[in-house]
């Protein structure tokens, strides 16, 4: 009776370690493809299973998986320096567009806050929105004017800041470099869901 109590106990708190795992993957680790979800998902569905029979051993899994996207969410974005990027706000970055000229590959990142950034302090960010292109600028300018499904036109026109930094990179290391700013700044794609547009629609 002991024994099936305690295994009882270790299940409950491994499902208790999976809700936190998936709630730091979800939530903490910024945008992810959907083969990661569903790889993840599918890994704590089966340690969850696995420790349904055995709960020492689901658990102590479990608390190592969860103990990675910790790490992932806390340790390695932590290392990021947003001091020491150059960043723009987005007034700035219209005013001296130019389609002419000739633009180059890389990623960006777009910041979005609810006030005017004065003390140099870019870490209190709302929303990171991060992109890449071979032509960079020329992209970057399209979702600042994009009316329809861009979450940065949206922020701006609720009256929000937005700040840009870009990163010009070869189109060879494009997809690494991309990978690792989305890991950095928890960063999501720009483009609104088809439920936001549709909202946005019944708005109109």
């Amino acid at each position: 009776m002991e024994l099936l109590k305690h295994n009882i106990y270790l299940f409950v708190a491994t499902i208790i370690v999976i809700c936190i795992g998936l709630f730091l993957f979800f939530k903490k680790t910024g945008f992810h493809t959907k083969k990661s979800i569903i790889l993840n998902v599918l890994i704590y569905l089966g340690i969850g299973i696995l420790s349904y029979f055995y709960s020492s051993i689901g658990l102590l899994l479990t608390i190592l998986l969860t103990a990675y996207h910790f790490y992932h969410h806390y340790a390695v974005t932590q290392s990021i320096s947003l001091s020491n990027v150059k960043w723009i706000p987005s007034v700035e970055f219209e005013n001296n567009y130019d389609e002419s000229k000739e633009d180059e590959s890389g990623c960006y990142v777009m910041l979005s806050f609810p006030l005017p950034v004065k003390d140099g302090n870019y870490k209190n960010y709302e929303t990171a929105y991060v992109g890449s292109s071979t032509n960079v600028h020329k992209e970057i300018h399209k979702v600042i004017n994009n009316k329809t499904l861009s979450r940065v036109y949206d922020d701006l026109q609720k009256g929000k800041y937005i700040y840009i930094s870009i990163h010009p990179v070869n189109m060879s290391e494009i997809d690494q470099l991309q990978e690792k700013l989305i890991s950095q700044y928890h960063g999501v794609p720009y483009l609104l869901s088809f439920k936001e547009v549709r909202e946005k629609q019944k708005v109109q």
